[in-house]
């Protein structure tokens, strides 16, 4: 397996609460939630929503234009690298990303 610089594996992301990492995984799930205030993307990388044990690319509303295409077509099916911070939201990991620079496409 390769591993892509010092990138952390999204399953120890739970180890790294509260730091600033880059991890690596699988992006398995992704939804617009436009409906939703703050118009969220949200990105799984690991495991599925409702899974807890999975890591969320969170892509605010007002961010999303960066993203071009969409981010949810752009990123489904990859493996990606996300650097940024790592917090909690209902015992989910979560990374904020307000830029394409943040996350590289393996």
């Amino acid at each position: 397996k390769i591993t892509p610089g010092n990138a952390l594996e999204w399953s120890s992301a739970s180890q790294h609460v509260g730091e600033t990492v880059t991890i690596y995984g699988p992006v398995v799930g992704a939804e617009y939630a436009s409906a939703s205030s703050g118009k969220p993307t949200f990105i799984d990388i690991g495991a599925t929503y409702p899974n807890d044990n999975r890591v969320t690319m969170t892509i605010w509303g007002k961010n999303r234009s960066a993203f071009s295409p969409s981010p949810e077509s752009m990123y489904q099916g990859k493996t990606v690298c996300v650097t940024g911070q790592i917090y909690l939201y209902k015992g989910v990991c979560n990374i904020e990303v307000t830029s394409p620079a943040q996350v590289e496409i393996l």
